[in-house]
Protein backbone atom coordinates (compact mmCIF):
# COMPACT_ATOMS: atom_id res chain seq x y z
CA UNK A 1 0.00 0.00 0.00
CA UNK A 2 1.38 3.43 -0.94
CA UNK A 3 0.57 6.89 0.47
CA UNK A 4 0.32 9.93 -1.79
CA UNK A 5 -0.36 13.56 -0.81
CA UNK A 6 -3.96 14.63 -1.26
CA UNK A 7 -6.59 16.89 0.28
CA UNK A 8 -7.20 14.13 2.78
CA UNK A 9 -3.88 13.29 4.42
CA UNK A 10 -5.22 9.92 5.55
CA UNK A 11 -6.16 8.86 2.03
CA UNK A 12 -4.32 5.73 0.98
CA UNK A 13 -3.88 5.21 -2.72
CA UNK A 14 -4.13 1.68 -4.00
CA UNK A 15 -4.22 1.49 -7.79
CA UNK A 16 -5.71 -1.63 -9.35
CA UNK A 17 -6.86 -2.84 -12.74
CA UNK A 18 -10.49 -2.80 -11.64
CA UNK A 19 -10.25 0.88 -10.69
CA UNK A 20 -8.59 1.65 -14.00
CA UNK A 21 -11.47 -0.07 -15.81
CA UNK A 22 -14.07 1.93 -13.87
CA UNK A 23 -12.35 5.22 -14.53
CA UNK A 24 -12.40 4.58 -18.29
CA UNK A 25 -16.14 5.28 -18.27
CA UNK A 26 -15.57 9.04 -17.85
CA UNK A 27 -13.64 9.61 -21.07
CA UNK A 28 -14.29 12.72 -23.17
CA UNK A 29 -12.12 11.83 -26.12
CA UNK A 30 -10.67 8.58 -27.34
CA UNK A 31 -7.46 7.40 -28.98
CA UNK A 32 -8.15 3.67 -29.39
CA UNK A 33 -8.27 2.29 -25.81
CA UNK A 34 -6.74 5.34 -24.11
CA UNK A 35 -8.56 7.20 -21.35
CA UNK A 36 -8.70 11.00 -21.37
CA UNK A 37 -9.71 12.44 -18.01
CA UNK A 38 -11.81 15.42 -17.00
CA UNK A 39 -11.61 15.28 -13.20
CA UNK A 40 -13.92 18.26 -12.66
CA UNK A 41 -16.82 16.47 -14.38
CA UNK A 42 -16.24 13.09 -12.73
CA UNK A 43 -19.12 11.52 -10.82
CA UNK A 44 -18.97 11.69 -6.97
CA UNK A 45 -18.15 7.98 -6.85
CA UNK A 46 -15.21 8.25 -9.24
CA UNK A 47 -13.93 11.56 -7.86
CA UNK A 48 -13.08 9.71 -4.63
CA UNK A 49 -11.44 6.75 -6.37
CA UNK A 50 -7.76 6.13 -5.48
CA UNK A 51 -6.52 6.56 -9.05
CA UNK A 52 -8.19 9.94 -9.53
CA UNK A 53 -6.99 11.12 -6.12
CA UNK A 54 -3.45 10.14 -7.14
CA UNK A 55 -3.81 12.01 -10.44
CA UNK A 56 -5.17 15.10 -8.70
CA UNK A 57 -2.36 14.97 -6.14
CA UNK A 58 0.48 14.80 -8.68
CA UNK A 59 -1.03 17.19 -11.23
CA UNK A 60 0.35 20.45 -9.67
CA UNK A 61 3.88 19.01 -9.74
CA UNK A 62 3.43 17.99 -13.38
CA UNK A 63 2.19 21.49 -14.31
CA UNK A 64 5.32 22.93 -12.70
CA UNK A 65 7.64 20.51 -14.54
CA UNK A 66 5.97 21.17 -17.92
CA UNK A 67 5.60 24.89 -17.17
CA UNK A 68 2.00 24.59 -18.34
CA UNK A 69 -1.31 26.05 -17.18
CA UNK A 70 -3.31 22.91 -17.87
CA UNK A 71 -2.78 19.39 -19.18
CA UNK A 72 -4.58 16.49 -20.83
CA UNK A 73 -4.23 13.14 -19.07
CA UNK A 74 -4.33 9.54 -20.27
CA UNK A 75 -4.06 6.21 -18.44
CA UNK A 76 -1.99 3.36 -19.97
CA UNK A 77 -1.69 5.18 -23.28
CA UNK A 78 -1.90 2.70 -26.16
CA UNK A 79 0.18 4.63 -28.70
CA UNK A 80 2.97 5.35 -26.24
CA UNK A 81 3.16 1.68 -25.19
CA UNK A 82 3.54 0.54 -28.80
CA UNK A 83 5.91 3.36 -29.65
CA UNK A 84 8.22 2.58 -26.71
CA UNK A 85 8.22 -1.16 -27.46
CA UNK A 86 10.84 -0.46 -30.14
CA UNK A 87 14.08 0.95 -28.64
CA UNK A 88 14.89 2.73 -31.91
CA UNK A 89 11.69 4.77 -31.76
CA UNK A 90 11.70 5.86 -28.11
CA UNK A 91 11.63 9.53 -27.25
CA UNK A 92 14.47 11.07 -25.28
CA UNK A 93 14.21 10.83 -21.47
CA UNK A 94 15.09 14.29 -20.11
CA UNK A 95 14.81 13.76 -16.35
CA UNK A 96 13.26 11.64 -13.57
CA UNK A 97 11.49 13.18 -10.56
CA UNK A 98 9.86 11.84 -7.42
CA UNK A 99 6.11 11.86 -6.96
CA UNK A 100 6.70 14.66 -4.44
CA UNK A 101 9.53 17.22 -4.18
CA UNK A 102 10.77 15.52 -1.01
CA UNK A 103 10.77 12.04 -2.56
CA UNK A 104 13.07 11.09 -5.41
CA UNK A 105 12.32 8.38 -8.00
CA UNK A 106 11.87 4.98 -6.35
CA UNK A 107 14.33 2.66 -8.06
CA UNK A 108 13.50 -1.00 -8.48
CA UNK A 109 16.43 -3.42 -8.30
CA UNK A 110 14.58 -6.31 -9.95
CA UNK A 111 12.95 -4.19 -12.63
CA UNK A 112 11.77 -7.17 -14.67
CA UNK A 113 9.09 -7.78 -12.03
CA UNK A 114 7.59 -4.33 -12.55
CA UNK A 115 5.66 -4.87 -15.73
CA UNK A 116 3.24 -2.38 -17.22
CA UNK A 117 -0.14 -3.78 -18.25
CA UNK A 118 0.74 -3.22 -21.94
CA UNK A 119 4.08 -4.97 -21.64
CA UNK A 120 6.71 -2.24 -21.18
CA UNK A 121 9.08 -2.48 -18.22
CA UNK A 122 9.79 0.20 -15.62
CA UNK A 123 13.01 0.67 -13.64
CA UNK A 124 11.49 3.20 -11.25
CA UNK A 125 8.28 4.71 -9.94
CA UNK A 126 7.91 8.46 -10.27
CA UNK A 127 7.63 11.25 -12.84
CA UNK A 128 9.48 10.84 -16.15
CA UNK A 129 9.92 13.87 -18.43
CA UNK A 130 10.32 13.09 -22.15
CA UNK A 131 10.80 15.09 -25.33
CA UNK A 132 9.88 13.98 -28.83
CA UNK A 133 12.40 13.96 -31.66
CA UNK A 134 12.25 16.28 -34.66
CA UNK A 135 12.26 19.99 -35.48
CA UNK A 136 9.33 20.94 -33.23
CA UNK A 137 9.72 18.73 -30.11
CA UNK A 138 6.87 18.20 -27.66
CA UNK A 139 7.56 17.75 -23.94
CA UNK A 140 5.34 15.39 -21.97
CA UNK A 141 5.36 13.58 -18.65
CA UNK A 142 4.71 9.94 -17.81
CA UNK A 143 3.82 9.26 -14.17
CA UNK A 144 4.40 5.67 -13.09
CA UNK A 145 2.38 4.59 -10.04
CA UNK A 146 2.67 1.12 -8.42
CA UNK A 147 -0.39 -1.11 -8.72
CA UNK A 148 -1.46 -3.88 -6.39
CA UNK A 149 -1.63 -6.39 -9.23
CA UNK A 150 2.17 -6.31 -9.47
CA UNK A 151 2.56 -3.87 -12.33
CA UNK A 152 2.17 -0.15 -12.82
CA UNK A 153 -0.42 2.35 -13.94
CA UNK A 154 1.18 4.82 -16.37
CA UNK A 155 -0.46 8.22 -16.61
CA UNK A 156 0.50 10.44 -19.55
CA UNK A 157 0.38 14.22 -19.10
CA UNK A 158 0.78 16.58 -22.05
CA UNK A 159 0.15 20.34 -22.20
CA UNK A 160 -3.41 21.12 -23.20
CA UNK A 161 -3.71 21.63 -26.93
CA UNK A 162 -0.72 19.43 -27.81
CA UNK A 163 -2.10 15.92 -27.21
CA UNK A 164 -3.52 15.47 -30.70
CA UNK A 165 -0.23 16.47 -32.30
CA UNK A 166 1.70 14.13 -29.98
CA UNK A 167 -0.49 11.13 -30.70
CA UNK A 168 -0.52 11.88 -34.41
CA UNK A 169 3.28 11.95 -34.41
CA UNK A 170 3.49 8.59 -32.62
CA UNK A 171 0.87 7.04 -34.87
CA UNK A 172 2.66 8.13 -38.03
CA UNK A 173 6.00 6.81 -36.86
CA UNK A 174 4.47 3.48 -35.87
CA UNK A 175 2.64 3.18 -39.19
CA UNK A 176 5.47 4.18 -41.50
CA UNK A 177 8.55 2.83 -39.74
CA UNK A 178 7.44 -0.80 -39.52
CA UNK A 179 8.40 -2.96 -42.45
CA UNK A 180 5.65 -5.47 -43.16
CA UNK A 181 6.80 -8.68 -44.84
CA UNK A 182 3.97 -10.97 -45.88
CA UNK A 183 4.34 -14.54 -44.61
CA UNK A 184 4.44 -17.31 -47.19
CA UNK A 185 1.16 -19.25 -47.20
CA UNK A 186 -0.61 -21.43 -49.77
CA UNK A 187 -3.28 -20.07 -52.11
CA UNK A 188 -5.39 -17.21 -50.76
CA UNK A 189 -5.00 -18.31 -47.13
CA UNK A 190 -3.33 -15.08 -46.02
CA UNK A 191 -5.99 -12.98 -47.75
CA UNK A 192 -8.72 -14.96 -45.94
CA UNK A 193 -7.01 -14.44 -42.59
CA UNK A 194 -6.68 -10.70 -43.24
CA UNK A 195 -10.33 -10.51 -44.31
CA UNK A 196 -11.45 -12.20 -41.09
CA UNK A 197 -9.29 -10.09 -38.78
CA UNK A 198 -8.00 -6.60 -39.59
CA UNK A 199 -10.32 -5.88 -42.50
CA UNK A 200 -13.24 -7.20 -40.47
CA UNK A 201 -12.51 -4.67 -37.70
CA UNK A 202 -12.12 -1.88 -40.24
CA UNK A 203 -15.78 -2.42 -41.08
CA UNK A 204 -16.89 -1.79 -37.47
CA UNK A 205 -18.74 1.43 -38.36
CA UNK A 206 -20.77 -0.38 -40.99
CA UNK A 207 -21.68 -3.07 -38.45
CA UNK A 208 -22.73 -0.37 -36.00
CA UNK A 209 -25.08 1.15 -38.56
CA UNK A 210 -26.99 -2.15 -38.43
CA UNK A 211 -26.98 -2.14 -34.61
CA UNK A 212 -24.47 -4.97 -34.28
CA UNK A 213 -20.80 -5.32 -33.33
CA UNK A 214 -17.84 -6.57 -35.35
CA UNK A 215 -16.92 -9.82 -33.63
CA UNK A 216 -14.99 -12.76 -35.07
CA UNK A 217 -13.05 -15.78 -33.88
CA UNK A 218 -10.48 -17.81 -35.83
CA UNK A 219 -8.21 -20.73 -34.97
CA UNK A 220 -4.75 -21.28 -36.45
CA UNK A 221 -3.82 -24.93 -35.90
CA UNK A 222 -1.10 -27.31 -37.01
CA UNK A 223 2.38 -28.61 -36.26
CA UNK A 224 5.01 -26.12 -35.04
CA UNK A 225 7.14 -24.13 -37.46
CA UNK A 226 4.70 -23.74 -40.35
CA UNK A 227 3.66 -20.11 -40.15
CA UNK A 228 1.25 -19.54 -37.27
CA UNK A 229 3.60 -17.24 -35.38
CA UNK A 230 4.63 -15.45 -38.59
CA UNK A 231 0.97 -14.78 -39.36
CA UNK A 232 0.34 -13.40 -35.86
CA UNK A 233 3.34 -11.09 -36.16
CA UNK A 234 2.08 -9.93 -39.54
CA UNK A 235 -1.39 -9.20 -38.13
CA UNK A 236 0.18 -7.30 -35.22
CA UNK A 237 2.08 -5.08 -37.67
CA UNK A 238 -1.12 -4.44 -39.60
CA UNK A 239 -2.74 -3.44 -36.31
CA UNK A 240 0.07 -0.94 -35.77
CA UNK A 241 -0.32 0.37 -39.29
CA UNK A 242 -4.08 0.89 -38.99
CA UNK A 243 -4.09 1.94 -35.30
CA UNK A 244 -5.98 -1.12 -34.09
CA UNK A 245 -5.63 -2.17 -30.47
CA UNK A 246 -4.23 -5.66 -29.79
CA UNK A 247 -3.50 -7.82 -26.77
CA UNK A 248 -1.65 -11.11 -26.22
CA UNK A 249 -3.06 -13.74 -23.86
CA UNK A 250 -1.19 -16.91 -22.90
CA UNK A 251 -2.63 -20.27 -21.85
CA UNK A 252 -1.65 -19.52 -18.25
CA UNK A 253 -3.50 -16.17 -18.46
CA UNK A 254 -6.67 -18.06 -19.45
CA UNK A 255 -6.27 -20.51 -16.56
CA UNK A 256 -5.63 -17.70 -14.11
CA UNK A 257 -8.59 -15.58 -15.23
CA UNK A 258 -10.83 -18.66 -15.17
CA UNK A 259 -9.84 -19.50 -11.58
CA UNK A 260 -10.43 -15.89 -10.50
CA UNK A 261 -13.74 -15.55 -12.35
CA UNK A 262 -12.43 -12.89 -14.76
CA UNK A 263 -12.58 -14.91 -17.97
CA UNK A 264 -15.07 -12.57 -19.62
CA UNK A 265 -12.76 -9.55 -19.37
CA UNK A 266 -9.92 -11.53 -20.98
CA UNK A 267 -12.09 -12.92 -23.76
CA UNK A 268 -13.76 -9.63 -24.65
CA UNK A 269 -11.15 -6.96 -25.34
CA UNK A 270 -11.40 -4.22 -27.92
CA UNK A 271 -9.46 -4.92 -31.13
CA UNK A 272 -7.47 -8.10 -31.81
CA UNK A 273 -6.61 -10.55 -29.04
CA UNK A 274 -4.05 -13.28 -29.68
CA UNK A 275 -4.54 -16.42 -27.58
CA UNK A 276 -1.17 -18.11 -27.82
CA UNK A 277 -0.62 -21.89 -27.76
CA UNK A 278 -3.91 -22.93 -26.20
CA UNK A 279 -4.96 -26.39 -25.01
CA UNK A 280 -7.61 -27.71 -27.43
CA UNK A 281 -9.52 -29.35 -24.57
CA UNK A 282 -11.04 -25.94 -23.78
CA UNK A 283 -13.07 -26.28 -26.99
CA UNK A 284 -14.73 -29.55 -26.03
CA UNK A 285 -17.33 -30.56 -23.44
CA UNK A 286 -17.09 -34.19 -24.48
CA UNK A 287 -15.00 -36.99 -22.98
CA UNK A 288 -11.40 -35.89 -22.64
CA UNK A 289 -12.30 -32.21 -22.76
CA UNK A 290 -12.18 -29.67 -19.98
CA UNK A 291 -15.94 -29.47 -19.45
CA UNK A 292 -16.03 -26.69 -16.85
CA UNK A 293 -13.54 -24.56 -18.73
CA UNK A 294 -15.40 -25.10 -22.04
CA UNK A 295 -18.68 -23.99 -20.48
CA UNK A 296 -17.03 -20.92 -18.98
CA UNK A 297 -15.45 -20.09 -22.35
CA UNK A 298 -18.81 -20.32 -24.11
CA UNK A 299 -20.42 -18.01 -21.55
CA UNK A 300 -17.52 -15.52 -21.71
CA UNK A 301 -17.44 -15.35 -25.51
CA UNK A 302 -20.83 -13.71 -25.85
CA UNK A 303 -21.73 -12.40 -22.41
CA UNK A 304 -24.49 -9.83 -21.94
CA UNK A 305 -22.00 -6.99 -21.39
CA UNK A 306 -19.93 -7.76 -24.47
CA UNK A 307 -20.42 -4.77 -26.75
CA UNK A 308 -16.87 -4.29 -28.02
CA UNK A 309 -15.59 -4.88 -31.53
CA UNK A 310 -13.24 -7.80 -31.10
CA UNK A 311 -11.31 -10.40 -33.05
CA UNK A 312 -10.03 -13.49 -31.24
CA UNK A 313 -7.13 -15.41 -32.79
CA UNK A 314 -6.38 -18.77 -31.15
CA UNK A 315 -3.18 -20.64 -32.01
CA UNK A 316 -2.52 -24.28 -31.18
CA UNK A 317 -0.04 -26.96 -32.25
CA UNK A 318 -2.78 -29.57 -32.15
CA UNK A 319 -5.36 -30.43 -34.79
CA UNK A 320 -8.92 -29.52 -33.85
CA UNK A 321 -10.87 -32.64 -34.68
CA UNK A 322 -13.32 -32.61 -31.79
CA UNK A 323 -14.49 -29.02 -31.42
CA UNK A 324 -17.84 -28.67 -29.69
CA UNK A 325 -20.52 -27.48 -32.13
CA UNK A 326 -21.48 -24.74 -29.67
CA UNK A 327 -18.16 -23.02 -30.38
CA UNK A 328 -18.94 -22.84 -34.09
CA UNK A 329 -21.64 -20.21 -33.68
CA UNK A 330 -20.97 -16.86 -35.45
CA UNK A 331 -18.90 -14.57 -33.25
CA UNK A 332 -17.33 -17.44 -31.32
CA UNK A 333 -15.21 -19.50 -33.73
CA UNK A 334 -15.99 -18.60 -37.34
CA UNK A 335 -12.96 -19.92 -39.23
CA UNK A 336 -10.39 -22.68 -38.81
CA UNK A 337 -7.07 -22.47 -40.68
CA UNK A 338 -4.79 -25.52 -40.69
CA UNK A 339 -1.04 -25.08 -41.20
CA UNK A 340 0.73 -28.08 -42.71
CA UNK A 341 4.31 -28.73 -43.82
CA UNK A 342 4.96 -26.82 -47.07
CA UNK A 343 5.01 -28.61 -50.41
CA UNK A 344 7.78 -28.08 -52.96
CA UNK A 345 6.10 -25.03 -54.47
CA UNK A 346 5.76 -23.36 -51.07
CA UNK A 347 9.31 -24.24 -50.08
CA UNK A 348 10.63 -22.59 -53.25
CA UNK A 349 8.46 -19.56 -52.55
CA UNK A 350 10.09 -19.19 -49.13
CA UNK A 351 13.61 -19.78 -50.48
CA UNK A 352 13.02 -17.01 -53.02
CA UNK A 353 12.57 -14.54 -50.13
CA UNK A 354 16.09 -15.17 -48.81
CA UNK A 355 18.80 -12.50 -49.34
CA UNK A 356 20.15 -12.38 -52.88
CA UNK A 357 23.69 -13.10 -51.67
CA UNK A 358 22.55 -16.47 -50.29
CA UNK A 359 20.29 -17.32 -53.24
CA UNK A 360 23.08 -16.73 -55.74
CA UNK A 361 25.21 -19.33 -53.97
CA UNK A 362 22.71 -22.19 -54.38
CA UNK A 363 20.31 -23.92 -56.75
CA UNK A 364 16.94 -22.84 -55.37
CA UNK A 365 14.89 -25.37 -57.38
CA UNK A 366 17.14 -28.24 -56.28
CA UNK A 367 17.04 -27.02 -52.67
CA UNK A 368 13.23 -26.97 -52.75
CA UNK A 369 13.19 -30.62 -53.88
CA UNK A 370 15.91 -31.62 -51.42
CA UNK A 371 14.04 -30.27 -48.38
CA UNK A 372 10.91 -32.43 -48.65
CA UNK A 373 9.23 -32.87 -45.26
CA UNK A 374 10.86 -29.86 -43.61
CA UNK A 375 8.81 -27.09 -41.99
CA UNK A 376 9.19 -23.37 -42.68
CA UNK A 377 11.04 -23.02 -39.37
CA UNK A 378 13.49 -25.78 -40.31
CA UNK A 379 14.11 -24.16 -43.70
CA UNK A 380 14.87 -20.86 -41.99
CA UNK A 381 17.05 -22.83 -39.59
CA UNK A 382 19.18 -23.89 -42.57
CA UNK A 383 19.53 -20.23 -43.52
CA UNK A 384 20.61 -19.38 -39.96
CA UNK A 385 23.29 -22.09 -40.09
CA UNK A 386 24.56 -20.74 -43.43
CA UNK A 387 24.73 -17.20 -42.09
CA UNK A 388 26.42 -18.33 -38.87
CA UNK A 389 29.08 -20.28 -40.77
CA UNK A 390 29.63 -17.27 -43.04
CA UNK A 391 29.96 -14.66 -40.28
CA UNK A 392 31.62 -16.61 -37.47
CA UNK A 393 33.78 -19.05 -39.46
CA UNK A 394 34.24 -16.77 -42.49
CA UNK A 395 33.12 -19.62 -44.77
CA UNK A 396 31.33 -19.35 -48.10
CA UNK A 397 27.56 -19.92 -48.05
CA UNK A 398 27.10 -23.70 -48.26
CA UNK A 399 23.50 -24.91 -48.50
CA UNK A 400 24.52 -28.58 -48.70
CA UNK A 401 26.52 -28.47 -45.48
CA UNK A 402 23.82 -26.48 -43.64
CA UNK A 403 21.13 -28.89 -44.86
CA UNK A 404 23.12 -31.88 -43.54
CA UNK A 405 23.57 -30.21 -40.14
CA UNK A 406 19.82 -29.58 -39.95
CA UNK A 407 18.89 -33.15 -40.95
CA UNK A 408 21.39 -34.59 -38.44
CA UNK A 409 19.93 -32.33 -35.75
CA UNK A 410 16.38 -33.53 -36.53
CA UNK A 411 17.49 -37.17 -36.41
CA UNK A 412 19.25 -36.58 -33.09
CA UNK A 413 16.07 -35.15 -31.61
CA UNK A 414 14.03 -38.10 -32.82
CA UNK A 415 16.49 -40.58 -31.33
CA UNK A 416 16.83 -38.60 -28.11
CA UNK A 417 20.50 -37.78 -28.61
CA UNK A 418 21.96 -34.44 -27.63
CA UNK A 419 23.11 -32.05 -30.35
CA UNK A 420 26.61 -33.00 -31.52
CA UNK A 421 29.60 -30.77 -31.90
CA UNK A 422 29.24 -28.27 -34.69
CA UNK A 423 25.49 -28.80 -35.12
CA UNK A 424 24.78 -25.14 -34.42
CA UNK A 425 26.98 -24.17 -37.33
CA UNK A 426 30.09 -23.18 -35.38
CA UNK A 427 32.63 -25.22 -37.34
CA UNK A 428 33.04 -29.01 -37.47
CA UNK A 429 30.13 -31.40 -37.82
CA UNK A 430 30.29 -31.19 -41.62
Amino acid sequence: MYNYPSNDENSKIVVSQSISSRVKRIKRNRFNDNTKFDIKNASPELSTSPLLIAINAVKPRVLEILNAKDVDMYVNDTYRSRFFADPDKRDRLICCYGLTKELGPVRVSNYTSIKHSKGSLRTSFGIHLYETKGKDPISYVSVSIPATHGGTEDILFVEKGKSFRLHRQWARQIAYSSKIDKPVLPGNMLEEIEKNTVRFLQSAKQFKSYNTVARRGIVLSGSPGNGKTMVCRYIRKLCDKFNIEYNIVSASDIESSYSKGHLSSVMNQEGVTFFDDIDISIFSRKNGGNTKMACAMLAAMDGMDNECNSIRIFTTNEMLQDMDDAFKRPGRIDKLFEFENPDEKMRKKLLDTWPEEIISSMDVCQAAKQTDGLSFAELNGIKSIMVTEHIIENNEFDFGKAHKIMIDSIEDKKSGKSMGKGRAGFGGGG
